[in-house]
């Protein structure tokens, strides 16, 4: 059907309904004749539309490769741009954080100098302050020590100026005392008397050879460090060689002082400049001088040695023994105890020491003669003497240490010093000595008195001569030291003896006056003065050594058997008595090695 067929002329009557109603079919005529030829259209294409399509799909497929392709290079290219991106990021981040360490660094520079000035600041604060409080403090010490080196200077004044006047005074006592013979009468008629003179003895004279207590230009410093040292060297001291006391912890140094300054005013500038450190004098000791008592002892009245078969104390020659009960059978109980004997050297080829058990050690300073041998020899002719000969000893068995420490000074009399002796006492303790037989004279001395002390706390016992400077004399030292067995003379008649000191240091008495023993060159006689008295009392304590060992001095002299002398209990002449030999001790029952005769150095 056609289009023109369709539409038709509006009748000329006009019907608006109908016109409408007509129009309407019209219409709907037309719109299903679009459709029938919209159908016939479409199927008539469909194949040219298959193959549009077809070509459609690969065109798009092509499309949409090269899109994925592209989007590819923009994600790879976006990918690129933000690891670049990334990358800037991260390389401003780093320069940030390094601007910011540098800024942190700079302030903790700035932190840390700041805090430096205030370290120094105050650590120069501290040091004024520390320097004031040593400054203020070193006064206080050089002080102290002035006062106390003034006190030890008054106090060796004070030794020297009585020494020269208890001189005088004995020598006055002893023309004072009745003449004991009729030629002693005649010469005290002849002899015109001096005039006396009340001279105090100048600073001079307490410097001579024959009245000093001192080596009058050594200083002996203890323990002295490698700096002080220095200082010392460089104060204008010689250092030398002192001794060295290992077992006992004490190392001693010789110091010598620039010429022309004593060892008073060396030891004042030492301490004032080395406040810390310690310094003494180097004391000097002589032997108990032998008394005159008589006309046996004016000289010790000397024979030629007799060999007997067996013991040949003759007439009175061992008062002394029977005085205190010793007996031969307590000779055992002191065979391994080692007895040492600090004096001048001994006659060992003497025949009272024949098959004798003696180690001698030589301390006498190089370059000095030793002294004479009388003194030694006597001493220890009463301790160790063979039984066989007419000078029979206490205790022949035991083994014997004998220290020489003494050598001649320039008036050729008997002097020994701090250093000799606690040289000795070194020896002694290495070698294990438990008794020591001390027969020396000198004033208080601080370094032996400490080696003495720490040596009794290792249970060494030390008896010593009281001294024979007369009953006024001030205490002799090492005798009145504390842990020490002072020891007086006594006479066969238990009376004291004249020339013997006297005080509250005094702990017991023994026979002392007219002992008769070895003389050098193979003779014998009498001897007196306490120095004889100390082997007695040595005796006793060696025989009592294994039962008593590490005892106190106190608790000691209470187990010693004393027989009262003088007024009631102790005294300042016998202090408690007159020791006697025990009733009983430990015998050893085996028979100890035998010991060579040997001389030791140092």
């Amino acid at each position: 059907m056609g289009i023109k067929n369709i539409f038709v002329k509006t009748p000329p009557r006009f019907d608006r309904w109908k016109y409408v109603a007509s129009m309407s079919r019209i219409a709907m005529t037309i719109g299903a004749g679009m459709i029938c030829f919209q159908s016939e259209i479409i199927l008539d294409q469909i194949p040219f539309l298959s193959g549009i399509s077809a070509l459609s799909s690969k065109a798009y497929a092509g499309d949409a490769e090269e899109a994925a392709k592209k989007a590819a290079e923009r994600a790879q290219e976006e990918a690129k741009k933000q690891a670049e991106r990334a990358r800037e990021e991260a390389k401003k981040q780093a320069e940030r954080a390094s601007e910011e360490a540098k800024k942190q660094a700079e302030r903790s520079r700035e932190e840390a100098k700041k805090q430096a000035e205030r370290s120094r600041e105050e650590a120069k604060k501290q040091s004024e302050n520390a320097r004031e409080a040593a400054k203020k403090q070193s006064e206080n010490l050089t002080e102290a020590a002035k006062k106390q080196s003034d006190h030890e200077d008054e106090h060796d004044r004070s030794d020297d100026h009585r020494r020269d006047e208890k001189s005088h005074e004995k020598f006055e006592y002893e023309d004072n005392l009745p003449p004991a013979t009729v030629v002693e009468l005649i010469k005290r008629l002849v002899k015109p008397k001096k005039k006396q003179q009340h001279k105090k003895p100048r600073l001079s004279e307490s410097f001579s050879i024959g009245k000093a207590t001192f080596k009058p230009r050594e200083v002996l410093a203890a323990n002295l460090s490698a700096g002080s040292i220095k200082r010392a060297k460089r104060l204008g001291f010689n250092v030398r060689k002192g001794a060295r006391l290992s077992n006992l912890g004490i190392d001693v140094t010789r110091l010598i002082a620039p010429k022309g300054m004593d060892a008073r005013r060396a030891r004042r500038l030492l301490k004032r400049e080395l406040p810390k450190s310690r310094f003494a004098l180097n004391r000097l000791y002589r032997i108990h001088p032998a008394a005159r008592d008589g006309p046996k002892n004016v000289p010790a009245r000397a024979t030629r040695l007799q060999h007997k078969g067996g013991r040949a104390c003759m007439d009175d020659h061992c008062y002394g023994t029977s005085m205190m009960k010793w007996r031969p059978q307590l000779q055992s109980c002191a065979k391994r105890v080692r007895v040492g004997v600090i004096d001048t050297a001994i006659d060992y080829e003497h025949p009272a020491f024949h098959g004798g058990r003696v180690q001698m050690g030589n301390f006498v300073p190089g370059g000095r003669n030793p002294s004479s041998n009388w003194h030694g020899t006597g001493v220890l002719a009463l301790l160790s003497g063979n039984p066989k000969t007419t000078t029979p000893g206490l205790i022949p068995e035991t083994e014997f240490y004998v220290a020489n420490v003494f050598s001649n000074d320039a008036a050729g009399n008997p002097v020994a010093d701090s250093i000799g002796f606690l040289n000795a006492l070194e020896w002694m303790d290495v070698f294990g000595v438990k008794v020591v037989n001390l027969s020396l004279s000198g004033p208080k001395d601080r370094l032996v008195e400490k080696a003495i002390a720490r040596l009794s706390k290792k249970g060494v016992i030390f008896v010593a001569a009281a001294g024979n400077n007369g009953p006024s004399a001030p205490p002799s030292y090492p005798a009145a030291y504390k842990p020490v067995i002072a020891v007086t003379a006594i006479n066969k008649k238990r009376r004291s003896y004249r020339y013997a000191n006297r005080g509250q240091y005094i702990d017991v008495a023994a026979p002392g006056v007219d002992i008769w023993t070895a003389v050098p060159g193979r003779r014998e006689g009498y001897r007196s003065g306490t120095s004889f008295a100390v082997p007695y009392v040595t005796a006793v304590i060696a025989s009592l050594y294994r039962q008593n060992k590490r005892q106190s001095k106190s608790v000691l002299l209470k187990k010693l058997k004393i027989r009262d002398l003088g007024s009631p209990g102790k005294d300042q002449v016998y202090g408690r008595g007159l020791v006697l030999a025990p009733h009983r001790c430990q015998p050893v029952q085996n028979k100890p090695r035998s010991i060579a005769k040997t001389v030791l150095t140092r």
